[in-house]
């Protein structure tokens, strides 16, 4: 981009605070894909605020930031860094892509319609660049409804974005869904805003999963929805088979540890206590059964240790009554002893009158 943060700020109409010579290289929304000398825009989500990176992209060397006017005033004045106050950044941003294009002074042509507009745009760009250097988007198929939705998208395809700066984080990725919130450059994801954190209103909320047609729901524990009814009995015993274990995530580089099991273990067990993917592939362990299956080996042996309790109760009790027993022929033979003793004849002295 290359244009000075004077120039900017008169573009966005806006108020330049610090070194007017400074130049921005590109913009960015997203310091953590922001490069040295990026004008970092603090734009603000459906759950996040680019205010609150401001400090972020002064550390990462952006040439400047265009911030809300109210919240310059925390900022501390430097001759490193430009702020531009504007009274919104995300359309200070609109106004800066529409001032480049206008900078730009060259022939653009757009293309719209309901069916073909890829096609067409493929064709168009082929013909032209015989003659002429041609710059056009790589990415089709996508839908983007709401300001900056997709804003930074080249060439992914087949996203879906929707809310204001919904996908704003998708550049190349394809295949992205992007509800009300800014999402990630990773293909064949989900990012839905305002859920993660959020407790619901109403103490009578359920787990939500999945099903292999990518239907979202709820499992019904009712009697009503339920058939073949009967006591799991032994066949919650194979739970007694499964090796937890620790492990960490390949996609994860922070590291953090995880307990659970291991979904082809758990197939060599029990093949009912695990899910396949739609290429029949194991992908997970049924945790919902594997629970239900402990709680039933839990009440097997509380139930064997209430058995345990009465018969030891019962032998305590047969224990008590024959020391009772004993004791009293104890009793019975020391009273006989001792009469025993009182008949015997006394003993005689025979004397020798020699």
């Amino acid at each position: 981009m290359n244009l000075p943060l004077d120039e900017i700020s008169k573009a966005v109409s806006g108020t330049l605070q610090g070194p007017d010579t400074a130049v921005a290289r590109g913009y960015s929304i997203d310091t953590r894909t922001l490069n040295p000398g990026d004008l970092f825009f603090a734009i603000k989500g459906p759950n996040f605020d680019g205010h609150n990176f401001v400090r972020q992209a002064f550390e990462k060397k952006a040439s400047g930031v265009v911030v809300d006017a109210a919240f310059a005033g925390s900022l501390e004045s430097s001759p490193e860094f430009g702020v531009i106050k504007v009274c919104s950044p995300t359309v200070a941003l609109q106004a800066l892509g529409q001032h480049v294009r206008r900078r730009w002074a060259k022939p653009i042509i757009g293309v719209t319609g309901s069916a073909g507009k890829t096609t067409t745009k493929a064709m168009v760009g082929a013909v032209l660049s015989r003659k002429l250097k041609v710059l056009h988007t790589i990415g089709s198929l996508n839908t983007a409804i709401g300001e900056l939705t997709l804003a930074n998208n080249t060439s992914g395809t087949n996203n879906i974005a929707l809310g204001d700066a919904a996908g704003v984080n998708v550049t190349t990725a394809s295949n992205v869904i992007a509800i009300g919130s800014a999402g990630a450059d990773v293909s064949n994801s989900c990012f839905i805003g305002r859920i993660r954190g959020v407790t619901t209103a109403h103490a009578d909320a359920v787990p939500v999963l999945i099903d292999s047609a990518g239907q979202l729901g709820t499992i019904s524990s009712s009697r009503r929805f339920k058939k073949e009814i009967k006591p799991m009995d032994t066949a919650s015993e194979a739970v007694l088979a499964l090796k937890p274990v620790s492990f960490h995530y390949k996609s994860d580089n922070t590291q953090t540890p995880q307990f659970g099991l291991i979904a082809e273990d758990v197939a060599d067990v029990n093949p009912d206590l695990i899910v396949r993917d739609e290429n029949g592939e194991i992908y997970t362990v049924r945790y919902d059964a594997v629970n239900a299956m402990l709680l039933n080996e839990f009440l097997k042996e509380h139930r064997k240790n209430e058995q345990q309790e009465t018969t030891i109760v019962e032998l305590k009790s047969t224990v008590a009554q024959q020391q009772k027993q004993i004791e009293a022929l104890t009793e019975g033979l020391q009273k006989v002893t001792a009469q025993l003793e009182l008949s015997k004849p006394a003993p005689r002295t025979a004397e020798n009158n020699q």
